[in-house]
């Protein structure tokens, strides 16, 4: 289960498309409108998420944010409700509005040396991009925030190694063109001790300035 809080319009922009001229700045709107609203008691969505405020029956918020409580607004914010609800409702059982430290914990054990495996089997494929983008995001920004601003602390952490298989769902040249977090992390990891092994059978798929930068090995079964 991942709370939906964790959520943000990078990780949904790796499985949709949304304007980036109208529906992006939409999204980021409601987040910053979220966030200071969530400890108001009063306040309708506070034990939600921006996502479920969105999703929710209720739009009278929308009157509260600076240009989105007119025609076009509402237009705006309809069609980014129905892309969200396309993302969400494909896997509902995972994402939840109450917090759970998933992914806290499995940050916590990669810097003491541990490995996870996240099984996704069962879930559909835009679900276990954003999970992906989710764990990776996270684990990148705590080895490099630290490796800057907490260097003792960071000494003591055990390199971290993210395996992706069919790596040319992450690394293609239109992926990396979008900037996800895989191609960050092979591209300027190792400065942090985070390291990327990737798995696939035709690295023809992998962007070139990604191939450059790595070691290949080669298995044949």
């Amino acid at each position: 289960e991942i709370p939906l809080t964790y959520l943000k319009p990078p990780s949904l922009l790796e499985v949709k498309e949304f304007n980036p001229d109208t529906q992006v700045p939409f999204m980021w709107e409601c987040v910053k409108y979220w966030k200071k609203n969530a400890s108001n008691p009063d306040f309708k969505h506070a034990n939600t998420s921006w996502v479920s405020m969105i999703l929710s029956e209720d739009d009278g918020y929308l009157q509260d944010i600076a240009g989105y409580g007119n025609e076009q607004g509402r237009m705006i914010y309809t069609a980014v409700k129905r892309r969200l609800a396309s993302i969400i409702n494909e896997d509902n059982e995972v994402w939840v509005n109450h917090y759970m430290p998933t992914i806290a914990n499995i940050i916590r054990g990669v810097k003491k040396g541990k490995w996870f495996v996240i099984d996704v089997s069962n879930i559909s494929e835009s679900t276990t991009k954003i999970i992906t983008s989710l764990v990776n995001y996270k684990l990148f920004s705590e080895y490099k925030r630290d490796a800057i601003n907490n260097r003792e602390a960071w000494e003591q952490y055990k390199p971290a190694g993210v395996l992706i298989e069919e790596a040319h769902n992450y690394l293609s040249t239109e992926e990396t063109k979008r900037g996800n977090i895989v191609a960050k992390i092979a591209k300027e990891g190792r400065k942090f001790k985070v390291f990327t092994i990737i798995v696939e059978q035709d690295p023809s798929g992998i962007d070139d300035r990604i191939l450059k930068q790595i070691q290949i090995g080669r298995a044949h079964v």
